[in-house]
């Protein structure tokens, strides 16, 4: 039930966004499975808000993204980078700050596909620390 309304809150705070803003739904996969929200901050910026499964338990994280250049640049690819954090419940809880580069390839108005990676550190409830390559691909739906 907690890991429940962990979960829950944190994609709360998602809808609590001005209504102007491009939002977008979408899934990806990668290091995990999951279901997403992202909202446009301002037109240089976004964040995005998730739970998924990722091994054998489930999570949920926030990303801050940052585009390099909010124009597609060649074919429709609009380079980005950010960081975020996860929190992930399987065999105790996990606590997994990151950091990524990425690029969403707009294929129209309404549809993105995205791609993204990057090293991301794992602290967990047992003491135990390690590190490794975060990475996930997905695809983004305009909300509004």
């Amino acid at each position: 039930m907690k890991k429940t309304l962990i979960a829950l809150t944190i994609l709360g705070g998602a809808f609590a966004t001005n209504a102007s803003a491009a939002s977008y739904g979408g899934v990806h996969a990668g290091t995990g499975l999951g279901v997403h929200y992202q909202t446009d901050i301002d037109a240089d910026s976004a964040y995005r808000v998730g739970v998924g499964f990722e091994g054998a338990g489930i999570g949920a994280g926030v990303d801050y993204l940052n585009r390099v250049d909010r124009n597609p640049v060649g074919n429709g690819f609009v380079p980005y980078y950010g960081a975020g954090v996860g929190v992930g419940f399987a065999d105790g809880v996990s606590f997994s700050p990151r950091a990524f580069v990425g690029t969403d390839f707009v294929v129209n108005q309404n549809a993105r596909v995205f791609g993204e990676v990057g090293p991301k550190v794992t602290l967990n409830s047992a003491g135990n620390t390690g590190v490794a390559l975060h990475g996930r691909v997905g695809i983004n739906f305009r909300l509004n």
